[in-house]
């Protein structure tokens, strides 16, 4: 039989580089469509996430202070566990696809590596969904212990998380897979010798309180719309809090991102190309929408709140292009996406694109629908 690191050392010889083949089959349209319809969804799938773990954040924060004027915003934090858990996993859908399509021999090596792990994200996804619902489902019926119920939904979302920052990272570092298989052959492995891993994983956890804060202060501002302005002005007051809090965390998480980069990368990122505007647009989008949300808490419409939401969501849309450039920056010396055949597709991409409006169009109606209704139960109950 022949052992891992024999094997690792035959795969050295025999291929030169451990990478798959590219799909013969190609991409279906051009690769920088698929990686705008990537960054499109992937925001999206963030802005849900944030919302989710940013709530359970805060809720846990709140409940454990035990003040009795915070529990509207309790209520409306803990009912909308389970509505932004099923936005994460619907709006996380497609942009796990699109990198399967994009860079699949890269992320099915990497979840190879890390199976063990890998395969523990749908009992944790179940986890997670179940403890949030049955905070909802009993959170009257039996307060005691809803503080730990939310706790373990919220550990089972940061697990997810740091299994994907692993995967993640380690799929655009090829040359580390025939070691980490050497030493760790039956999917133990997890890529804690990166020095990116922890700080991008803080990078993507530490907007959710400021996302969180935005979603508090929209629901103050249609309170306040429907003539609940003590009501309202707590929300505001709540939110306007906490996203100068979530903001400057993620600024000195990008900081620390950008001192651990590899040296090579850091000077792509900063040598005035794509990559250097997207990040100067997304620390000036960050800006205003904290301005605004701030702006926002002290006033009566609406408007500016969804303003400033809608600048949050450009902000992590540079976010999410960036780190596209920055994957493709690490997987210079192994592989482009001009390497991949093109054999275009159109009336498929024509009927997916019909598609993706009509569940995005659903989504934000459905969106615009619920969660004023659930900031307006969460105040009305005594």
């Amino acid at each position: 039989m022949i052992n891992a690191s024999l094997f690792a050392n035959l795969l050295t010889v025999a291929a030169g580089a451990p990478i798959p083949n590219t799909d013969p089959l190609g991409y279906g349209i051009p690769p920088l469509i698929f990686q705008l319809l990537s960054y499109l969804t992937f925001s999206m799938h963030l802005m849900a996430m944030n919302f989710t773990v940013g709530g359970a954040i805060l809720f846990l924060w709140l409940h454990f202070r035990k003040n009795d004027a915070s529990l509207p915003i309790r209520r409306y934090l803990g009912g909308g566990l389970p509505l932004g858990m099923s936005y994460v996993v619907t709006l996380g859908i497609p942009p796990l696809l699109f990198v399967q399509v994009l860079y699949g021999q890269m992320f099915y090596s990497s979840s190879i590596l890390i199976a063990a792990h890998w395969i523990l994200i749908i009992p944790l996804l179940i986890t997670a969904y179940g403890h949030f619902y049955l905070h909802k489902l009993t959170r009257d019926k039996r307060k005691k212990r809803q503080g730990a119920i939310v706790l373990i939904g919220l550990i089972a979302m940061l697990l997810i998380g740091f299994f994907y920052s692993n995967n993640i990272t380690l799929s655009q570092t090829p040359e580390k897979w025939l070691s980490m298989y050497a030493s760790k052959p039956h999917g133990m492995a997890l890529n804690l010798s990166e020095p990116t891993l922890f700080p991008r994983f803080l990078l993507f956890i530490t907007p959710a309180i400021a996302v969180s804060g935005l979603g508090i202060i929209l629901a103050g501002a249609f309170l306040t719309r429907w003539g609940r302005e003590v009501e309202g002005a707590a929300f505001k007051a709540f939110g306007k809090s906490v996203v100068p809090l979530g903001l400057l965390l993620q600024a000195l998480c990008a900081l620390w991102v950008v001192a651990v980069l590899p040296e090579r990368i850091s000077a792509y990122v900063l040598s005035g190309n794509t990559a250097t505007l997207l990040l100067v647009a997304g620390v000036v989008l960050v800006a205003l929408a904290m301005i605004l949300a701030l702006v926002a808490a002290k006033s009566k419409g609406i408007l500016l709140p969804m303003l400033s939401s809608v600048l949050a969501y450009a902000a992590i849309f540079c976010h999410a292009a960036m780190r596209d450039m920055v994957r493709l920056q690490y997987l210079v010396p192994h592989f482009d996406l001009s390497q991949v055949p093109l054999k275009a597709q159109w009336g498929m991409f024509g009927i997916f694109v019909v598609t993706l409006v009509a569940g995005l169009a659903l989504l934000i109606v459905l969106m615009l629908k619920v969660f004023p209704g659930m900031a307006a139960a969460a105040a009305a109950k005594k």
